[in-house]
């Protein structure tokens, strides 16, 4: 009862990120972050379908493992492809970082900057999280490198390497993607 909640719940939120990328375009600007989310929201809309109507609970859990793997697995890739495609060194502004709480005080944190490319003016920010320490060393205003994705300039880093973090959600992809083959197979 309380997985089927959950699928309904993270169906609902998925659904909505999907109505907001799709109304303001986002997918032009940052295509593949929007990408993991449709396909994630697509996910859970199958699988809520098939608590609905099908009541298989084997096939539930199958499905819920499997959406968790797919969306852990494209998130990773997502942060490869960000490091390997944002190779265009440009000057940005430094507009101040988004913070996003998780879970046992460990908080994520995003800077935002503002850059003009081919004459559009963006205010964006990083597709990968920093360390605080290295945001309590910038000043709003100041101008910093940047590497941005030539043909998806939305798409900018802060530093061009993997984190320890990329590594950790293929783990967790890895383990549920196994874990959904295993029940299965049991």
């Amino acid at each position: 009862m309380v997985m089927e909640a959950l699928v309904y719940i993270l169906t609902l939120l998925f659904g909505v990120s999907t109505v907001i990328i799709i109304k303001n375009k986002r997918y032009k600007v940052v295509p593949f972050i929007c990408l993991d989310i449709i396909l994630t929201f697509a996910g859970f809309a199958i699988t809520s379908f098939v608590i609905l109507f099908v009541g298989n609970e084997a096939l539930e859990a199958l499905l819920i493992m499997s959406v968790f793997g797919m969306f852990l697995f494209l998130l990773g890739v997502n942060d490869i492809y960000a490091v390997f495609c944002c190779n265009q060194k440009i000057e940005a502004i430094y507009c101040g970082y988004n913070s996003y709480p998780g879970r046992y005080g460990i908080t994520s944190y995003a800077p935002v900057f503002g850059y003009v490319c081919n004459g559009t003016a963006y205010h964006e920010q990083t597709t990968l999280t920093v360390p605080y320490r290295l945001l309590r060393r910038m000043t709003e205003g100041n101008t910093y490198p940047i590497y941005i994705h030539s043909k998806h300039p939305g798409v900018c880093v802060l530093k061009r390497r993997i984190r320890f973090t990329t590594v950790i959600e293929f783990g967790f992809a890895i383990m549920f993607l196994v874990v959904a083959i295993l029940w299965q197979q049991s």
